[in-house]
C-alpha cells in the first residue's frame, strides 16, 4: 500500500478513448507504542499501562479507566480486564492496541514489624487483593489471643488488642482465614517477629 498514480482509460462505442490519471496518497498509520508487556497483578500493586504516540490517544475498557487521555494509567482490576488505546491522526488514520490485565487473588502477611513510633513499619499491615472475607488471629507464645480482626484495614499496633503498652519483643503466631474470588476459602498460618 504505497502512494501511486492510477490511470483510467475509457472508450465509447465509436472507439474514442479518453484517459485521466489520479495520484492516490497513502498516509502512514499513526505511531503507537504500548510500552507495557502482558502483565498480571501480583495482588498488591497497580499495573502501570504506558502508551506513546505522536498523535493524541484515548484509553477505553469495560473496566475503570482513571484518565482516558493520559499517556499512562494505573489500573487495579478485580477481574481479568482488557484495556485498549486508540490513536486517530489528522488524516483520520486509526490504530488500536490492547493489553489484558489479569487479577490474582492473594494475601501478604509481613514477617516482622517495629512498633517503636518512628513512623516506619509501626503496624503489622496485612495486604490483599480480591479478598471477599478476612479474619486474623494473633497469639503469644502461650497461645493467648492478643489481637483479632475481621477488617483487613485494621492493623495490629503491637499492643494487646490494640490497647495499652507495646508487648515484649518476640515471635508471635498468626492464623488468617480468608475468602478470595472466585469464592475459595483459604487458611494461612505463620509467625511474626515484633521488634522495638
Amino acid at each position: 500500500e504505497e502512494s501511486s498514480w492510477y490511470v483510467v482509460t475509457g472508450s465509447n462505442i465509436e472507439r474514442c478513448e479518453k484517459s485521466d490519471s489520479l495520484f492516490v496518497k497513502v498516509n502512514p498509520l499513526p505511531n503507537l507504542d504500548l510500552k507495557t508487556n502482558e502483565d498480571t497483578i501480583t495482588g498488591l500493586f497497580n499495573v502501570l499501562l504506558v502508551a506513546e504516540s505522536e498523535s493524541p490517544h484515548r484509553w477505553y475498557s469495560n473496566g475503570f479507566i482513571p484518565c482516558t487521555i493520559c499517556d499512562s494509567i494505573k489500573v487495579y482490576p478485580r477481574l481479568k480486564t482488557d484495556y485498549f488505546v486508540e490513536v486517530i491522526d489528522t488524516n483520520g488514520c486509526r490504530v488500536v492496541d490492547s493489553i489484558t490485565v489479569e487479577a490474582i487473588s492473594t494475601i501478604f502477611v509481613p514477617m516482622s514489624f517495629t512498633p517503636n513510633a518512628d513512623g516506619v513499619n509501626d503496624q503489622l499491615i496485612v495486604q490483599g487483593h480480591n479478598i471477599l472475607s478476612y479474619q486474623i488471629t494473633i497469639r503469644n507464645r502461650w497461645g493467648e489471643i492478643i489481637f483479632q480482626s475481621k477488617d483487613i484495614n485494621r492493623h495490629w499496633d503491637g499492643t494487646k488488642h490494640n490497647k495499652g503498652y507495646i508487648l515484649p519483643d518476640g515471635v508471635y503466631t498468626y492464623e488468617v482465614h480468608y475468602t478470595i474470588l472466585p469464592e475459595e476459602k483459604l487458611h494461612k498460618t505463620g509467625t511474626i517477629t515484633l521488634l522495638k
